[in-house]
C-alpha cells in the first residue's frame, strides 16, 4: 500500500515498462559495489585454509610416524622439517578462517550500505518530486498569491527535506567507509603476518651430507 503511495514507485513502475529492467537497481549496485563477491573471496580463503589444514595434519601425522621406520640424527632432522611444516600449514588455515571472518564482515557491511543507500533514493526521488510539484503549482496559481505560496511553500518544505536526506546519505556513505577502511587495516595486517610466516624450503627434503 505505502509503494502505491510513493510517487517514486509509479516512477520506478515507468521505468521497467520502458527500459524493460530497473535501472534504479543497477544504480544502487554502482553505489554499493558487488557485495556477493566478498562472500565468494571469503569462501574460497576458507578452503584454501582448510585444504592448508589438511595437508598440515597429514604432515604431522607422518612425523610422528617417523621413529617406527627410520632412526638416528637423519630420522630426527627430518621429522622435524615435516613438524615445521605442517605448523606452518595449519597456520595458514587460521589465516584462510580469519580472513573469511574479515571479508563476511565486509559483505555485511557493503549490503547494509545497499540497503541504506537504496531507502534514501527512493526518499530523495520521492522528495525532488515533490519540490517539482510543489514549484509547478506555485507557478500555475501565481495569479492567486495564496495558491502561490502554498505551491512553493510545499517545494521549500520538500527541499528542506531533501537536503537532510542528503546530509544522512553522506553520514552513512562516511561510516560504511570507515567500517571498511578497518575491516581492510585487519586485512593488511593479517597479509604481513602471513608474509613474515617461515614455510621450510619446497625443495625436496635432503639428508645433511648428500
Amino acid at each position: 500500500m505505502v509503494d502505491l503511495i510513493s510517487p517514486f514507485a509509479y516512477l520506478r513502475q515507468a521505468a521497467i515498462w520502458v527500459f524493460h529492467h530497473d535501472p534504479f537497481e543497477l544504480w544502487t549496485e554502482w553505489f554499493a559495489g558487488d557485495w556477493d563477491s566478498y562472500i565468494l573471496a571469503g569462501v574460497a580463503m576458507a578452503n584454501a585454509g582448510a585444504a592448508a589444514g589438511s595437508i598440515g595434519d597429514n604432515l604431522a601425522a607422518g612425523a610422528v610416524a617417523v621413529p617406527s621406520v627410520w632412526r638416528g640424527n637423519a630420522a630426527e632432522n627430518f621429522q622435524e622439517y615435516e613438524l615445521r611444516l605442517a605448523v606452518a600449514a595449519r597456520s595458514l588455515q587460521q589465516l584462510g578462517d580469519t580472513f573469511n571472518t574479515l571479508y563476511r564482515e565486509s559483505a555485511e557491511c557493503v549490503k547494509n550500505f545497499y540497503d541504506v543507500i537504496s531507502g534514501f533514493i527512493v526518499k530523495m526521488v520521492d522528495a525532488l518530486l515533490g519540490v517539482s510539484i510543489g514549484r509547478a503549482s506555485g507557478t500555475a496559481m501565481i495569479a492567486t498569491l495564496a495558491g502561490s505560496v502554498i505551491g512553493y511553500s510545499v517545494a521549500l518544505s520538500y527541499a528542506v527535506y531533501a537536503v537532510d536526506l542528503y546530509q544522512e546519505m553522506s553520514n552513512a556513505s562516511t561510516h560504511a567507509e570507515n567500517a571498511l577502511k578497518a575491516i581492510g587495516g585487519s586485512m593488511a595486517a593479517l597479509k604481513a603476518s602471513a608474509d613474515l610466516t617461515e614455510l621450510p624450503s619446497i625443495e625436496p627434503y635432503r639428508i645433511a651430507g648428500n
